[in-house]
């Protein structure tokens, strides 16, 4: 049963992967919101240790939205645009006031870490 459900969410999720520019920036509008929002509720190492489990997982989801973007910009041969979000810079500054916490820096970057790993081979 458990398979036929990741088989149904996996036929889901991919059939709704972003098919354009817009809709990769977009997605990734959302997906750095969420990490904004669960960011702004952290005060502490402890609020992190809690919120670990879900910044992975969001910071999966980045990576595994940036994988889909670059194969879709080598298949398609368009030129990628670049551009900072707004979001994207609130996201730069809660991320400096987290690494500012005791042992925040640390602390996210094991949740990270694994992410950007996947980043790292990307880029090669």
């Amino acid at each position: 049963m458990r398979a036929l459900y990741l088989l149904l969410l996996s036929l889901f999720l991919f059939s709704c992967a972003p098919a354009s520019p817009e809709e990769f920036a977009n997605e990734s509008v959302y997906i750095q919101k969420e990490l904004l929002k669960l960011f702004r509720t952290v005060e502490t190492q402890e609020d992190l240790v809690e919120k670990g489990p879900k910044i992975r997982s969001l910071s999966y989801d980045l990576v595994a939205l940036i994988k889909r973007a670059n194969e879709y910009y080598k298949t398609t041969n368009e030129e990628i645009i670049q551009r900072e979000l707004p979001v994207s810079k609130a996201l730069k500054e809660e991320m400096k006031r987290i690494y500012e916490i005791e042992g925040g820096r640390s602390t996210v970057e094991k949740y990270q870490r694994e992410a950007l790993f996947l980043l790292d081979e990307i880029a090669k």
